[in-house]
């Protein structure tokens, strides 16, 4: 517990110190008028059984999509050497001009490497977070992740994630206008 609570602090500092020197841009919200995004995340994994770990990832979302679903790609590693990458969807749904809910469904390939048994290669994440969107675009989000192999083996304990993510506007081929 104590290591979850040393992950989340810094990158809370780290994103407190990165949004100081961002440049802030007024921009009206609309789930349509999103940029990519870079997203880096900590958290706990299985935080809700007994093989508790630290669980790193790093996901990009792509802005364009089909009508108001997007595509994602990340990838996943633990501090027990389990590695998970995964492509998936996920949906903005406004609540505020500031606050978004997000889920987001993906499956990929697992590798439990020391830490938790999944069962099977083939798992899939589902996924529920809260973020807040500030002016300049850059969001920070607390999460609750589901990963499960769907019954694909007879062993299909599952497990949860909980995590801290803080995520970024990425133009990598089409830098926005200055104004």
């Amino acid at each position: 517990m104590r290591l979850f609570r040393i992950i989340v602090a810094g990158i809370a500092l780290g994103g407190t110190l990165l949004l100081a020197g961002a440049p802030a841009r007024a921009a009206s919200w609309s789930p349509y008028n999103e940029p990519n995004r870079l997203s880096l995340s900590g958290g706990m994994y299985d935080a809700n059984d007994d093989e508790e770990a630290a669980e790193f990832h790093l996901e990009y979302r792509f802005r364009k999509g089909w009508w108001f679903v997007r595509p994602l790609v990340g990838i996943m590693a633990t501090s027990d050497e389990a590695f998970y990458g995964y492509g998936g969807i996920y949906v903005d749904v406004p609540v505020t001009e500031r606050w978004i809910v997000t889920p987001s469904f993906a499956a990929g390939g697992y590798d439990d490497g020391d830490g938790k048994d999944l069962g099977h290669t083939i798992e899939f994440r589902s996924k529920i977070e809260l973020a807040y969107r500030f002016r300049n675009r850059v969001r920070i989000s607390v999460g609750f992740s589901h990963i499960s192999n769907a019954s694909l083996d007879d062993n299909n304990p599952g497990t949860e994630i909980v995590s801290v993510s803080y995520a970024i506007p990425f133009y990598p081929w089409h830098p926005p206008r200055r104004r």
